[in-house]
């Protein structure tokens, strides 16, 4: 590095041939020579027009690698980020070199970007430039661990405030071309999970992120097998997994929360591994209030039938899968859960009426299970259960349970009208 002839004709050699391009170890080694030269027989002038000559000839073929932005951060300190502002403005820039690349590549300029920021104790556009060309460039994530890893340390690193748009930009990258394999998906989760814990102050956005993280993990359960998702809710991942259904609870639209109560009542195993799961969860809700918010929020609107991998049990009533097989294997579970009002002060009898697909039968169950329920309000929708079974043409519902309190149409006025002492009799499913 001290032959500064060689670096002369080196200088004359690159100036003369423009089309002359460099590997990434080529410009690295002698943006290395540039930085590390002192002797008076190279010009600082000269040896500047050189650094920016080899920065401008790296080859678009070549994403400079993280030891190469290290050696132009040295650079920067040696001639000056005045100096070498237009070059560096050119590597980052040139949309040739943008194409096709993964969400690794961006933040690894993020990186470089952020570091820069840093040495120079100011702000760049450069950072900006580099989100946006990872929303029109990007297109895969090779590794949803190596990813997670690399923001976590770079939050660590940067502070949370300077990373927000660096976090946001990728979280909706990943969301984008995300796929739906189960691997994927929890390592994604993981991520989520972290930044709603420690972040969500700070990064008021994370809600959306997790809105958006629920369709594709449903959909992910869908397209992966009922082995390979039992395998997760039994195995080391458990805890996450759990995780991930409280967020379809809490953060899924309708469509999400109905394609999620056809997945769980998919087969009776898958069910009852479910409820095993969520029995034997750790995530800081109680058993019994999950079991209730998936009863109420994605089940008693489904019914089991032949197809959905059920042993046929011939019936008394002659049917061989009980639509409401789901409901009552939850009930086993926490019969006293359908007397514990949600969030939103209802209890599940209002969510079974409050639909236009409940069965009769799950309907009916939750109310034996509650019987109390049938004179209490939905403080939604301000109606007596029968009237909000009516208005979602669930009429057998509707009647039966006006049945089992008149007096909701009588002013008041108790009529007995069957023996206290016997069991009513459902009201059958009118054709």
């Amino acid at each position: 590095t001290r032959d500064y002839g060689l670096l002369k004709r080196l200088l004359s050699t690159v100036e003369t041939k423009e089309k002359s391009k460099f590997t990434v170890r080529s410009c690295g080694m002698l943006l290395q020579m540039m930085t590390r030269s002192t002797g008076k027989a190279v010009l600082s002038s000269s040896r500047i027009t050189l650094a920016n000559r080899i920065l401008l000839g790296l080859s678009t073929s070549f994403e400079p690698s993280e030891e190469l932005y290290e050696t132009v951060l040295a650079a920067v300190k040696t001639f000056g980020h005045d100096e070498l502002s237009g070059s560096i403005s050119k590597l980052l820039g040139d949309e040739t070199r943008m194409h096709g690349h993964e969400l690794s590549v961006f933040l690894h300029r993020a990186d470089f970007i952020l570091n820069l920021n840093k040495c120079l104790e100011s702000e760049s556009n450069h950072l900006e430039k580099s989100i946006s060309d990872l929303t029109t460039y990007g297109n895969r994530i090779s590794d949803s661990r190596v990813i997670n890893e690399t923001i976590e340390s770079m939050i660590s690193h940067y502070g949370e405030e300077a990373m927000e748009n660096v976090v946001k930009a990728s979280l909706t990258f990943m969301h984008k071309v995300s796929s739906k394999m189960l691997p994927d998906l929890m390592n994604r989760a993981r991520l989520l999970w972290k930044f709603r814990r420690r972040y969500n102050q700070g990064y008021n956005f994370i809600q959306a992120c997790l809105v958006d993280f629920v369709v594709p993990f449903v959909a992910g359960l869908k397209v992966n097998s009922t082995p390979t998702v039992i395998g997760y809710m039994n195995g080391q991942h458990k805890r996450l997994f759990m995780k991930l259904i409280r967020f379809v609870i809490e953060y899924g639209k309708k469509d999400e929360l109905h394609g999620f109560g056809l997945f769980a009542i998919k087969t009776e195993t898958l069910l009852s591994a479910l409820l095993k799961a969520i029995a034997e969860s750790n995530i800081g809700i109680a058993p019994q209030v999950m079991l209730r918010d998936i009863l109420n929020k994605c089940l008693v609107q489904r019914s089991v039938t032949m197809r959905s991998g059920w042993p046929n049990h011939t019936k008394e009533d002659g049917i061989s899968v009980h639509p409401s097989s789901h409901v009552r294997k939850f009930l086993e579970a926490y019969p006293d859960m359908v007397k514990k009002t949600d969030g939103d002060g209802r209890l599940t009898l209002h969510h079974a009426v409050d639909s236009t697909s409940a069965p009769f039968e799950a309907v009916m169950d939750v109310f034996e299970a509650n019987p109390k329920s049938v004179s209490v309000r939905d403080p939604v929708s301000g109606l007596y259960p029968f009237m909000l079974a009516a208005s979602n043409d669930n009429i057998a519902a509707s009647f039966s349970l006006l049945l089992a309190d008149p007096s909701l149409v009588l002013g008041g006025t108790q009529v007995d009208t069957v023996d206290s002492n016997k069991k009513r009799k459902r009201s059958p499913p009118m054709g």
